[in-house]
């Protein structure tokens, strides 16, 4: 830190001079941190612009359903990061050595928390509906009733789980190093330096990071069984249409026919050619071949019959069998035939809405991680980074530090990205053309 030219300003004038000396030495490290304040206040801003507008859209713009009420409470939030925990981080570094407010200090850590622990859960229950919709297709799925009741033990579990979070966290009085024997004390709000809750603390940060390495491996299980069975799904209707291509291939080049009748839905066609037999073929079924036109005649009129008897046979069993699903389908898994579209394909949509899922749970996990190193190494350090980083330093640490925070303003473009609509909305007529 460049505090020399102010200690040597100074003089240092004892017990006289230490406020004046903490307030230079706070304006000078608000100086370096400059670029972080401007950090937080884009992130803020593009947040609370992005969010509100989601909380619009998929509220009034959209039907409500299991999923979107996750996508709402995911972004509230972020919403509540952006409003509440982003501007009293910016007056923490604004008042680097001279925040006294204790209860500030207290909400502003407790509502960090509070929102962590609630989208975590939220993407668990995102990942949990994403599994059911596509892996257990044959089971009841999640409606609106089961989806609130979730979203309530989702904020009931994080505040629960946050609380601690206001005895670990406060004001306290920290010593401020410098090239002088003059002790100057200044206030920040971080966790407690007491001895007495060291134990706390430790037990408090290690449950951070077990809970976070067991959400991480059950969300990697259940998203790659979710790509499994897409990718299994995909593969065999790859595999149909190849094998069909390849049926064809080989029953075109066995046809060396002087006359080609090819029945399909009632329709016939001739063919002429120079040999001195004649082949009859239904599409896709079997051909015959024979060698007189008398005989090519009899065989047609007795396949067109036969066509025509199976064929009225085939339409009536499929109307009795639609009659009988419908009777069997209930309201509960009546969502699970939307999954699949026609032939049992995963519908298009759904695999799109579980990969913005995907995204949005890769873009949490990728920014959260500096927070927990960083937490993690300071703790084992045991001093905090102002006392020996350089300012460039000290910016990219403090940036690390709230980088949990990055995402709340990424996930509305992610939305806008996938959802056309949704993207129509956000960007008004910059997109109607191209759209």
């Amino acid at each position: 830190m460049a505090t020399t030219s102010i200690w040597q300003e100074d003089g240092g004038n004892g017990q006289a001079g230490n406020s004046s000396l903490v307030q230079l030495m706070n304006d000078e490290i608000v100086r370096v941190l400059m670029p972080v304040v401007i950090y937080i206040s884009l992130v803020m801003a593009v947040g609370l612009i992005g969010n509100a507008l989601v909380c619009y859209y998929y509220t009034f713009k959209e039907s409500m359903s299991p999923n979107t009420f996750f996508i709402i409470l995911l972004s509230v939030n972020d919403l509540i990061t952006c409003a509440v925990s982003m501007p009293t981080d910016i007056a923490v570094i604004s008042l680097y050595y001279t925040f006294e407010n204790n209860l500030a200090c207290k909400i502003t850590r407790f509502v960090n928390h509070f929102t962590t622990l609630a989208s975590l859960m939220t993407l668990g229950a995102i990942a949990v509906n994403r599994y059911k919709k596509i892996c257990q297709v044959a089971r009841p799925m999640m409606d609106m009733h089961q989806a609130r009741r979730v979203s309530v033990i989702i904020v009931l579990g994080s505040i629960i789980l946050g609380l601690p979070s206001l005895l670990i966290y406060g004001v306290q009085r920290v010593r401020i190093e410098n090239e002088t024997n003059i002790a100057v004390y200044g206030h920040r709000c971080t966790w407690t330096k007491d001895l007495a809750y060291r134990g706390y603390l430790w037990a408090y940060l290690a449950a951070q990071f077990l809970g976070f390495i067991v959400w991480l491996t059950f969300l990697v299980v259940l998203y790659s069984r979710i790509w499994r069975t897409i990718y299994l799904q995909r593969k065999r209707i790859f595999e149909r249409k190849h094998n069909g291509r390849e049926l064809n291939k080989s029953t075109d080049t066995m046809n060396e026919t002087l006359t080609v009748f090819t029945i399909e839905e009632g329709q016939t066609a001739i063919e002429e050619s120079s040999n001195d037999s004649v082949s009859i073929g239904c599409v896709g079924q079997f051909e015959l071949h024979v060698t007189s036109d008398a005989k090519a005649k009899h065989l047609l009129d007795v396949i067109r019959k036969d066509f025509e008897t199976n064929k009225v046979n085939s339409n009536n069993d499929e109307k009795k069998d639609s009659i009988n699903e419908e009777k069997k389908v209930s309201p509960k898994t009546e969502s699970n035939h939307k999954t699949f579209g026609k032939g049992g394909k995963i519908d298009a949509k759904t695999v799109r809405v579980t990969t913005v899922m995907l995204i949005i749970t890769a873009v949490f996990v990728v920014s959260f991680l500096p927070y927990l190193s960083l937490v993690a190494w300071r703790v084992l350090k045991g001093k905090h980074g102002a006392h020996f980083f350089s300012d460039a330093g000290l910016v990219a640490y403090h940036i690390g530090f709230l980088s949990y925070q990055l995402n709340c303003s990424l996930n509305p473009w992610i939305y806008g990205i996938f959802n056309s609509q949704f993207r129509r909305f956000y960007f008004g007529c910059c997109f109607r053309k191209h759209e």
